[in-house]
């Protein structure tokens, strides 16, 4: 995970290694640019797609921005892996293939949904009811993972709206966050139409330590902030019914106030009918 609204729950990639052939690159489900085009990703005119580099590349980029990197070994066969990264060359060569949407096609649900399809026609995943099996909603899902991110709670409650609300239906839905996708795999196995089972997930290797993620704190909220706006206006109302501030210093204020809300406003506006 980062500190920023984009990589605050983290990220999924697929790293594909051959050793006999020196081949080692990550396959990313992503947007480029993400940070820089913020209007285009609330209007939903982003595109998303498959992207490769070199392992040593991507690592280098995580390093540069302090964000700890774990790996974890698929417990696929050699027939299976083959037609894994075939997916995934086929994939990559589509450029940017889709509009932007993390809800339905974010990195964990592509990396999950790929892997599915790379399986044997009679192998499927066994995952554990007791984590699937819960009723939830998307709200639910974000809280637990935006727990110490409040602002970027809201802005997420902002963009979703009432299908915030909506119970999950589908089983992709329950691993949107990509620690959830891994806590799902950890107690996942993978079984054929005989009965044999084997780990979906093998075992786990701490590939880059990152920096401490910075947490908000409590007074920096959207409650604690929207609190002293108000209590603000009730103490300029206050001074400017006693005749305590200047019309003119009252004015000011006033139109500071509006263009705050026209501001606000104008970007609702915006989320609500060009998104």
């Amino acid at each position: 995970p980062g500190n920023s609204v984009y990589s605050v729950c983290g990220h999924a990639a697929l790293r594909m290694e051959c050793p006999m052939h020196q081949l080692d690159y990550c396959f990313s489900f992503e947007v480029p640019e993400t940070s820089i085009r913020l209007f285009s990703a609330l209007a939903g005119k982003l595109r998303q797609g498959l992207s490769v580099a070199p392992s040593k590349d991507f690592l280098c980029m995580y390093q540069q921005e302090g964000r700890k990197v774990t790996s974890y070994t698929l417990g696929l066969n050699f027939e299976e892996k083959q037609r894994l990264w075939k997916l995934l060359d086929e994939c990559a060569a589509y450029g940017l293939y889709r509009r932007y949407d993390y809800l339905h096609h974010g990195c964990a649900v592509e990396c999950a949904d790929i892997v599915q399809r790379a399986l044997s026609p009679d192998v499927n995943i066994q995952y554990d009811s007791m984590l699937v099996s819960e009723k939830m909603t998307l709200r639910t899902i974000y809280d637990k993972a935006l727990l110490s991110f409040p602002w970027y709670r809201m802005l997420w409650a902002l963009l979703c709206g009432t299908y915030f609300n909506q119970p999950v239906q589908h089983l992709d839905h329950t691993f949107i966050i990509p620690a959830d996708l891994i806590t799902l795999w950890k107690s996942s196995v993978l079984m054929s139409e005989n009965g044999e089972t084997r780990p979906l997930l093998l075992d786990e290797a701490l590939l880059l330590e990152g920096n401490e993620i910075l947490l908000n704190n409590v007074m920096n909220s959207p409650d604690v902030v929207f609190l002293l706006f108000l209590i603000i206006g009730l103490c300029l109302t206050l001074l400017e019914m006693k005749q305590m501030v200047s019309p003119m210093v009252m004015k000011c204020i006033d139109y500071i106030l509006w263009s705050i809300h026209f501001l606000l406003g104008g970007l609702m506006c915006y989320i609500v009918f060009f998104s």
